[in-house]
């Protein structure tokens, strides 16, 4: 259930990331990337 809760934030982080600016998008992103390096625990 964690992943399907996490899942569904995440879509609806996306949509709602389509309607900012690209600056708001970029920093959307690049905490995306964070996290993913902390799921790699690099």
């Amino acid at each position: 259930m964690e992943t399907s809760i996490a899942e569904l934030k995440k879509a609806i982080q996306t949509l709602i990331d389509n309607r900012h600016t690209p600056n708001q998008h970029r920093a959307s992103y690049n905490m995306t990337l964070n996290r993913r390096g902390e799921n790699r625990g690099s």
